[in-house]
């Protein structure tokens, strides 16, 4: 963790900045974009507020965008693709006007704008996958998302409603990862993996980890197997927490906590583990 804020620091910092030459990506707009690939949102938010008068970067137009999209807030992001589509004539804002056309019952606006993202050359198949959803068409199968899951990606997969491919764990953003634990419609099991994964990535907040832990339901002829067992996967992490935090006495949880740090190094999860037990070993 501490090697992880090192650039999170270096990038946070209000100073002024030299303005760099025409044309090229300010300095600003560059620690904005490290920002969102480590995923930190809401620092990245931060410094992006307020925008430049005439920003040079994408990112200044696009992040809110991205934000909202994470946040389930589907209204707010269309207003602003919306203002994006009559200040900037990018592909990005043709491609994201196609959720908020399909998802208003808008078929001929989503048509015209996926053709116009097309005619750009837009090669998306995942993307195409997921707006003939919205569409309506029930053949379309939704086994993959290719190499890489955007934002966009994940917001029309919530607005279909169908559950998440298992490979969006290894081809999600951390931004992404933190998102998905939430998605309702996705496996439990994979809820559970991409909340530690985006915690792994610093993502996410040990406090949500923890609420993931105690939130997964396991049945009772699980649990005992998967707290005594060889079990390393994130259920049997979240059957120790659960256990920990309903242990009888300081003994009996100093034990689970032994071994769910063992199983925490097993994993090469051990500082989110620590973070999300710190609270409950100050009970002992």
């Amino acid at each position: 963790p501490p090697l992880r804020a090192l650039p999170t620091r270096l990038l946070l910092p209000t100073a002024q900045v030299p303005p760099g030459e025409a044309g090229t990506p300010t300095l600003l707009g560059l620690r904005i974009a490290q920002l969102y690939e480590l995923g930190q949102v809401d620092a990245a938010q931060q410094l992006a507020t307020p925008k430049p008068q005439q920003p040079k970067d994408t990112i200044f137009l696009q992040l809110p965008v991205d934000a909202a999209l994470l946040q389930n807030d589907l209204p707010r992001a269309c207003e602003l693709i919306g203002q994006g589509l009559r200040e900037d004539g990018a592909a990005y804002w043709q491609k994201a006007s196609v959720l908020c056309r399909y998802t208003s019952k808008d078929i001929a606006g989503g048509d015209l704008a996926l053709s116009l993202w097309r005619d750009t050359g837009g090669d998306d198949p995942a993307f195409s996958a997921l707006a003939a959803v919205l569409r309506g068409d029930t053949r379309v199968k939704l086994e993959s998302l290719g190499s890489a899951v955007s934002p966009l990606h994940l917001a029309m997969l919530r607005a279909s409603g169908r559950p998440a491919p298992k490979d969006m764990l290894d081809i999600a953003s951390p931004a992404v990862l933190a998102a998905l634990a939430s998605y309702d419609k996705a496996d439990a099991d994979l809820r559970l993996a991409a909340a530690e994964a985006a915690a792994r990535f610093g993502a996410l907040a040990p406090e949500k980890l923890a609420g993931a832990y105690a939130d997964l339901n396991i049945p009772e002829v699980q649990r005992a197997s998967l707290i005594n067992g060889k079990d390393k996967s994130p259920r049997a992490a979240a059957a120790l927490y659960q256990a920990i935090k309903g242990a009888p006495d300081a003994k009996a949880r100093a034990d689970l906590v032994r071994r769910a740090f063992e199983l925490a190094q097993a994993r090469d999860l051990l500082f989110p583990t620590a973070a999300v037990l710190k609270p409950l070993l100050a009970e002992i």
